[in-house]
């Protein structure tokens, strides 16, 4: 009987064991996944949810835990004595922060773009804060700090020292849209207002001595800021990326402003005292679009706080090589005529750029080898600084183009041989290089934007009548053009190539241009403000975006009778009541007619409408303003035949035109006025009442015009809707004497108008439609994306398209010379739009779209990374993050341009740089699916194996 119960017992015993070894381990990380050097943490490998930091931890090293994502709660030990800089930065899960009591130390960018952060507690121990701890996070609007604590206090949205004299940080997520200093503040720490893009005035401190380095970085809608007499300094990059700022009051006193100070401020006016250093300094400020584009895209000296690296063991940030960034490195090659490459930053990467003009040929009429790209970093440099350099591009594309960027501030170039067959110059492909003379051959058709910006040794330029296409500063700032301007030549027009006037140094009232003039490039005539009329030639094509903008007294414009195309702000802000457009005109560009109240009305003189158009500074994000009607005036004039709008300068869904679209019925009499037919109505209405106001007349040529007749299709409710779908008005009426009885449907809903209904992915970023997320769900799952800083609407359109994954296919086989099968690259086409959806956003500048998508099916265990395209079809390669989102393995990455996108499965040696890339091995592609526990091995196996030697020992003693 007792051995039946003792048995029985064992039973118990051996499945209780089993039962044990089923229990889930705690969601907490092992112990192997802290780097641990005595008491400081130096490195965190791990990819849990929930993280304790061991108990006996006194410093948390630099960059310890810099960019784990999948860490969404934090414990903190109370050893702890200092957290290093950056040691947390880009946590973008981490919601909430308790610093313990002990800890003296939160160093620069110690929590810098944690984009969930929005609780964080400081004890009363903390002595030191140092730049940007909290800068990037946008949601967080204040932090808690001990009443204890001695050296601290918040108040308001920002934190201070205990004696309110120095200005620590302003909180990113705080709310208020203006700021008032404290009386008593007489410091700002640097970065201390970096990324408050809800900011829009401030007033500072009469005991302000001085403006540091990135103070007010990144503060977008800051509108204007006046200096007080106290301060004497403005640092580097004081005002960078203000986009909006435009009034900046510097007083006398400043004695000292950084030639950074207000650099991507495209808008600034310093107002300031005659003599001072602000007005010499405003007077050498170039605030020419150019130099924004050469700013957002090709200075290696300004890279994002959330980028930065730190390079010494000081706090200081500003010590910081702003060239150091997380996953570019710069490498240094020499000077010299037989260098094949150089490696410089391109859309926030590193790259290499082969001269492929000098690799070895194998013979005259075999093609260069561009299957195996020479990297011009020499066998003695660290293998991590090859690793850096994933694309590496090559100087001339599919041998008739010069690439974008390929010599960009190569000063070693003083001459260059342009190789055969070359048709086309990129965008600056030669800027700031030192070139002081250049003959360009007579095969080259067009040259790029700014492809010769800032070459300031270039005094000899020869221009082939082959050249038929200029894009806008492609000279600008060279002896060459600026020679010119200042010489002797009596000829106020310099005409090149085929007919393209590129710049004009008269100073009369009525201009009459040259009889060979085909097209008047970009900004020749901008801001001449003595012109109050012009006489184009007969055989005059095209007139450049920006061509007379700011011509504050052109009212006169005569010929030009074969005109095809108008750019973007070719007559911005003329007084010209009433516009002609003649018949032969395809083309014209946004606010061709806009910035001036005296435009009336426009006249289209042909039967067919022309089509709206676009330039390449309106596709830049940070153009906004740029996006707006071609013609601002109330009134549009066609011939009254039965025109379809759609798809013209009319349509209302473009940027075309917002008025009453009018046909003239009869003219005008001594006793009498004309009258017009109302023939479309693109009027919005009141956001509040729906109400759309149609005006009772009209100003034609200076004379009055009043409506007699309504087309029964002026409003149409379908294209109304269409164009009026950001404000969703349940009902429309019609308020005009003339229009009344007008018969409009009410209550139809945009989704059915439009076809698509749109719904947004991500706060503050970006729309996609519900087809396109049905189908990546099915094929690929979660799919987001967002802006960090931005606030405006977007719409994302995602599309699968076989043209483009042969594209990317084709370059990838081509770059890492390996044969694609189907399974290794996921390709999809990523378009942006401004928030007309009229307009492609192309490029970002110094900004970037985070997406994030679930890793696509058949690809779980592979190594990836994203390729892309760039302007001229070469290949750029670059890392993935690997995140969860809602328990789903997810990859994440930045997006600063919009071309074919691939999700690639590498192999090889590009796999191997890739996983040395990738610090977190302790799961699969970084990620722990079914997490350790906090120690070496789990307790539960300790317990398990107890219960099962004696339950053993029970069954099986005799």
């Amino acid at each position: 009987m007792k051995k039946k119960i003792r048995k029985a017992i064992g039973a118990l015993l051996l499945a209780v064991a089993v039962a044990i070894t089923q229990i889930p381990a705690t969601n907490v990380e092992a112990a192997s996944d802290f780097q641990m050097d005595e008491n400081t943490l130096m490195k965190y490998t791990g990819t849990t949810a929930v993280v304790s930091v061991p108990a006996g931890t006194k410093v948390i090293a630099e960059e310890a835990f810099a960019g784990c994502t999948t860490m969404t709660s934090l414990q903190l030990p109370s050893t702890l004595e200092k957290i290093s800089a950056a040691a947390f930065r880009g946590c973008t899960g981490l919601s909430s922060v308790k610093i313990p009591e002990g800890c003296e130390v939160i160093g620069n960018q110690a929590f810098a773009d944690c984009t969930l952060l929005v609780d964080v507690s400081i004890p009363s121990t903390v002595k030191t804060i140092e730049s940007g701890a909290f800068a990037g996070d946008k949601r967080l609007a204040g932090v808690t700090v001990s009443a204890a604590n001695k050296y601290y206090t918040s108040a308001g949205g920002a934190l201070y020292t205990k004696d309110m004299n120095k200005l620590v940080e302003v909180f990113q997520g705080r709310a208020d849209k203006s700021y008032v200093m404290p009386a008593t503040v007489s410091e700002i720490e640097k970065y201390a207002f970096w990324g408050c893009g809800n900011l829009r005035e401030v007033t500072l401190s009469n005991y302000l001595d001085e403006i540091p380095p990135y103070a007010f970085s990144f503060c977008r809608n800051l509108e204007g800021i006046t200096l007080p007499y106290s301060v004497n300094r403005i640092e580097s990059k004081a005002f960078e990326n203000c986009l909006s700022l435009e009034d900046a009051v510097i007083p006398a006193s400043v004695s000292y402003i950084s030639p950074s100070a207000f650099d991507g401020c495209p808008k600034l006016n310093v107002i300031s005292e005659a003599g001072s250093v602000a007005e010499r300094f405003f007077q050498e400020f170039d605030r020419s679009q150019a130099a924004v584009v050469d700013y957002e895209e090709n200075d290696d000296d300004a890279v994002d706080l959330t980028r930065r690296k730190k390079t010494d063991n000081t706090s200081d940030v500003s010590n910081t090589n702003p060239s150091d960034v997380s996953d570019a490195t710069v490498v240094e090659t020499p000077d010299g005529a037989d260098v094949l490459g150089r490696t410089r930053i391109v859309y926030q990467q590193a790259v290499v750029f082969v001269d492929n003009t000098k690799m070895e040929v194998l013979d005259g009429s075999q093609p260069i080898p561009k299957s195996e790209p020479v990297s011009s970093v020499s066998s003695n440099q660290a293998q991590e600084e090859q690793d850096e350099a994933l694309t590496q591009k090559y100087t001339i594309v599919n041998g008739d183009t010069i690439a974008s960027k390929a010599f960009y501030g190569d000063t070693s170039l003083v001459q260059y041989g342009f190789p055969k067959g070359i048709e086309h110059i990129s965008d600056f492909a030669f800027a700031r290089s030192g070139l002081q003379s250049i003959t360009i051959p007579g095969t080259v058709r067009d040259i790029g934007y700014g492809a010769f910006y800032h070459c300031d040794n270039l005094q000899s330029v020869s221009i082939p009548s082959s050249v038929t296409t200029i894009e806008p500063a492609a000279f600008a700032h060279t002896k060459w053009l600026d020679s010119w301007k200042s010489g002797g030549d009596v000829d106020d027009f310099l005409v090149v190539g085929d007919g393209i006037l590129i710049a004009y140094k008269g100073m009369k009232q009525s201009v009459v241009l040259p009889g060979n003039v085909k097209k008047i490039a970009a900004e020749v005539f901008q801001d001449h403000n003595e012109i109050t009329a012009v006489y184009l030639p007969d055989g005059l094509e095209e007139i450049g975006e920006d061509a007379f903008h700011g011509c504050d007294n052109l009212r006169q414009i005569s010929g030009g009778t074969k005109v095809k195309k108008i750019c973007d702000r070719a007559f911005y802000g003329c007084p010209i009541s009433t516009v002609r457009i003649p018949a032969t005109v395809e083309k014209v560009g946004l606010q061709a007619y806009g910035g001036n109240e005296e435009v009336k009305s426009v006249v289209f003189q042909g039967t067919k409408l022309p089509a709206l158009s676009y330039e390449k500074t309106a596709t830049r994000l940070s153009n906004e303003e740029f996006r707006d009607l071609a013609f601002g005036c109330q009134a549009a004039v066609v011939d009254g035949s039965d025109t379809d709008f759609s798809d013209t300068i009319l349509d209302a869904g473009k940027l075309g035109f917002r008025g009453v679209v009018v046909s003239i019925q009869s003219e005008p009499t001594p006793t009498q006025y004309g009258s017009v037919r109302l023939e479309y109505c693109s009027i919005e209405p009141d956001p509040v009442t729906g109400i759309v106001k149609v005006p009772d007349s009209v100003q034609i040529f200076g004379e009055e015009y009043r409506l007699s007749s309504v087309n029964v299709r002026a409003f149409d409710p379908y294209k109304v809707y269409e164009s009026w779908a950001r404000y969703k008005p349940t009902d429309i009426s019609i308020e005009s004497s003339i229009a009344q009885g007008v018969n409009v449907k009410s209550g139809i809903p945009f989704a059915e108008s439009a076809g698509a209904y749109q719904r947004t992915v991500s706060e503050n970023s970006a729309y996609i439609t519900v087809e396109d997320e049905e189908r990546l769900i099915r094929e690929g799952g979660i799919f987001t994306a967002e802006f960090k800083q931005r606030h405006e609407d977007f719409y994302l359109h995602l599309s699968k398209d076989k043209d483009s994954k042969r594209r990317l296919k084709e370059a990838v086989e081509e770059k890492y010379g390996e044969m694609l099968d189907e399974k290794q690259l996921y390709a999809f086409d990523m378009s942006l739009y401004d928030h007309t959806d009229t307009v492609p956003i192309t490029k970002l500048g110094k900004e970037a779209l985070t997406v994030t998508m679930q890793v696509p099916p058949g690809m779980e265990a592979d190594t990836l990374c994203v390729v892309t395209l760039d302007d001229n079809g070469q290949l750029e390669t670059d890392f993935v993050n690997y995140v969860m989102k809602n328990e789903k393995k997810c990859i994440q990455f930045e997006v600063t341009h919009f071309s074919p996108y691939g999700i690639y499965a590498a192999e090889g040696q590009l796999a191997d740089r890739i996983n040395e890339k990738i610090s977190n091995p302790s799961g699969e592609a970084g990620l722990d699916v079914s997490p350790d526990t906090g120690d070496p091995i789990d307790p539960k196996w300790f317990l398990a194996g107890g219960f099962l030697f004696l339950a053993l020992f029970l069954i099986f003693r005799k």
